[in-house]
């Protein structure tokens, strides 16, 4: 049972890291990013090939306070952050797995025993 449960909650914490979406502050900018998940970065758009400046259309970057000069760091930040998740999916799904193992094939203890049945013959 405890091994099960912790299967599936280290599966939550690997879709919320494959879900998720990263925030970004900095120090010397009270702004915060919002960057894409690591679901929504891989997938093909059409609009990464019709603009001069490529980059991650699911990264928000706010309206106002972000110089020009800084958004390929800013891009460069939320691309390592989306690789860090990756990496701590990659780490969890050991142990994921394992325990999800461990739970379907071991033998459950205290689980309802059936009745041994006796049967005794007596001769009339």
């Amino acid at each position: 049972m405890t091994a099960g449960t912790l299967a599936v909650v280290l599966f939550l914490v690997m879709l919320y890291l494959f879900f998720g979406n990263p925030q970004l502050s900095f120090k010397d900018n009270p702004a915060t990013v919002s960057c894409g998940s690591v679901a929504g970065a891989g997938w093909p758009s059409d609009e990464w090939l019709d603009t001069a400046n490529v980059h991650h259309v699911t990264d928000t970057l706010p309206s106002s306070g972000v110089a020009s000069e800084a958004v390929p760091g800013i891009l460069r930040d939320c691309d390592q952050r989306r690789t860090t998740f990756v990496g701590f999916m990659a780490l969890l799904a050991v142990p994921t797995v394992l325990l999800g193992a461990l739970a379907v094939w071991l033998p459950r203890k205290g689980g309802p025993a059936e009745p041994k049945v006796r049967k005794e013959f007596t001769s009339d």
